[in-house]
């Protein structure tokens, strides 16, 4: 994975739509069988890739990011089918079936062209789940056999925003609900 190199000014976060258990488990596990140094990482959707922004920023971000999230609807995630971003990408994932279009409306919001987050991709937007980030086909298909065992179905009813750091990890900062209405305050 390449992340962006923040200066001391600035920070990485990630906003992503978790993947519960007991599939979340079952994620690790085939990227693990895969060899895939992130296997730890909390399987996920991505909405929002590895972004900088300024390091006192994060407040206005987490306004912004409310904002945008009232009103949004609660909605299924369902992960079938192994596919992969070969040859552009070395990526096995899983697919969603389910809830593809609502990940990719909650994307475009999130990267409005009037918002902090705004940004170019380095690819077009594909909501998927990894299973193995990693260059050797052998240890893609061991992954993509374990994968094919798994299908989920879910409710999102939040999203996690996190901070990366250089070597990939991740640290957890706050849900964000969906489908809460503002009640004027925003409580942030």
């Amino acid at each position: 994975m390449d992340l962006p190199v923040p200066t001391d000014r600035e920070r990485v976060i990630g906003l992503t739509v978790p993947v519960p258990e007991p599939w979340a488990s079952q994620v690790r596990s085939a990227r693990a069988a895969a060899g895939d140094p992130l296997a730890h990482t909390a399987p996920h959707v991505t909405i929002l890739p590895p972004t900088l922004v300024p390091a006192d920023g994060l407040p206005a971000v987490t306004s912004f990011l409310h904002t945008t999230l009232t009103g949004v609807p609660a909605f299924i995630v369902h992960l079938a089918g192994v596919e992969s971003f070969e040859p552009v990408s070395p990526v096995v994932y899983l697919a969603l079936t389910q809830g593809a279009r609502e990940c990719t409306d909650l994307q475009a919001r999130v990267r409005s062209a009037d918002g902090p987050l705004c940004g170019e991709l380095r690819f077009p937007y594909h909501p998927h789940v990894t299973l193995a980030h990693l260059p050797d086909h052998r240890a893609q298909d061991r992954a993509a056999r374990v994968g094919r065992g798994i299908e989920a179905v879910f409710v999102v009813e939040h999203l996690h925003l996190h901070e990366l750091g250089a070597d990939g990890s991740s640290t957890y900062l706050r849900s964000l609900p969906l489908g809460v209405r503002d009640a004027g305050g925003g409580g942030w």
